[in-house]
């Protein structure tokens, strides 16, 4: 292959005679050893620093295409290459660790390489490991990353989902997905029924605060159901939240949904939007804040003093009824105003009406007291429910 190379570089011998003479006066090899693969890898990446920094998948790639036949190796270079141009190199890097979790379905032990390496590359014959897994893996990655799913049917509705599964602050379900959409990439009515399913379980995981290894044993459920002989996608049990889990996803939204971290109820607050709108509602996240309707610290002197109290404030004030959607100029203008003026400073200022569904629904509201929150909680629950299918034995959960 060397000489080969050389006869299509050099036409001459006076050009050979002089790379040679380059090569034995101005180039060194030096030569490290290691006792294993482990160890050479990290010694290589120490010695790339100053470049480009190696990944597990380019060491990945020099085995896999040297182990094809030669007639072979040009052809599936271009393709390796074009999947790595499709999703990035970091992207493509991801699509190989998702690989392997598909495959192991458990936590990483070990470098992704070696378990690569062993439970994957030792097993799979080079070819089929590219035409059959890497190809429809990484062009499954990219339509779910970039919520790019392309079909005449369909295809909002599940970049819809998409929207929403990335932004579950993980990556956990990718694998699931991954497989599902390399295995049924034609049928869209199989891939939106499938994610309005995974999307409910990630959602569940993401708000009940789940952590690593609870998710990891979760979706590892639904990739050993999946693989089961003869299993329709409409029948995997896994998928579907069980009734503690219901109970608890639940729970969780009708408690202090302000007291949680920020980029979680942030998220309930967003999906709620976005049941109510029963639309493609996106959020920026730069200037996207939450107000209380109820102020936590009412002044003295206001007229909540006089409608509500301490008890009651202490029930309600944290809870979703009692929470709106703002951007930050918005927030910035509403402080502790009474309702009357909070619903002009929302609606009525020179910057027009918010586009926030469920703020929107307060300015309609003449009075906030005790009862009016209690009626709106129990409102947006019945969203909840109705949208993410949280019905506990066929009965509607009154909050």
């Amino acid at each position: 292959m060397f000489q080969v190379r050389f006869s299509e570089k050099f036409t001459n011998e006076d050009d050979l005679i002089k790379f040679c003479q380059f090569v034995l006066n101005r180039c060194f090899l030096v030569v490290v050893s290691s006792p294993n693969q482990s160890s050479a890898f990290r010694v290589f990446s120490v010695l790339n620093s100053r470049g480009l920094d190696l990944l597990p998948s380019d060491i990945i790639k020099s085995k896999t295409i040297g182990s094809l036949d030669d007639s072979i190796q040009d052809k599936y270079t271009e393709i390796w290459e074009e999947q790595e141009r499709l999703v990035g190199r970091d992207g493509f890097n991801e699509v190989f660790a998702h690989t392997r979790t598909i495959f192991l379905k458990e936590k990483q032990k070990k470098n992704l390489l070696e378990e690569f390496s062993v439970n994957i590359l030792e097993k799979i014959n080079p070819k089929d490991l590219i035409d059959k897994y890497i190809v429809p893996y990484s062009n499954a990655y990219n339509a779910l990353k970039n919520e790019a799913y392309v079909s005449s049917r369909n295809a909002e509705s599940i970049n819809n989902l998409l929207y929403w599964l990335n932004k579950t602050r993980n990556y956990d379900w990718m694998p699931v997905a991954i497989k599902f959409l390399a295995e049924h990439e034609n049928d869209s009515d199989a891939i939106l029924a499938f994610l309005i399913k995974l999307e409910r379980l990630a959602s569940y995981l993401f708000v009940t605060s789940k952590g690593l290894n609870q998710r990891i044993n979760r979706y590892k459920e639904v990739l050993e159901e999946m693989e089961t002989e003869g299993n329709h996608y409409q029948n995997i049990e896994s998928l579907e939240l069980k009734e503690i889990e219901k109970e608890e996803f639940i729970k969780t939204l009708d408690g202090e949904i302000y007291t949680l971290p920020s980029y979680r109820r942030n998220y309930i607050i967003q999906r709620l939007n976005s049941f109510v709108s029963d639309g493609a509602v996106k959020f920026n996240g730069k200037i996207f804040t939450i107000e209380h309707v109820l102020p936590q610290n009412p002044r003295m002197d206001s007229q909540w003093l006089a409608v509500w109290s301490e008890a009651d404030r202490k029930i309600w004030v944290n809870k979703i009824a009692n929470l709106v959607a703002l951007t930050r100029q918005h927030n910035s203008q509403a402080q502790n105003y009474d309702f009357e003026e909070k619903k002009q400073k929302y609606f009525q200022s020179s910057n027009g009406v918010t586009s926030y569904p469920i703020t929107t629904q307060v300015n309609g509201i003449k009075h906030w007291n005790p009862r009016t929150v209690e009626t709106r909680q129990n409102e947006l629950m019945k969203v909840f429910i109705d949208k993410w299918r949280l019905k506990l034995n066929g009965e509607v959960i009154e909050s």
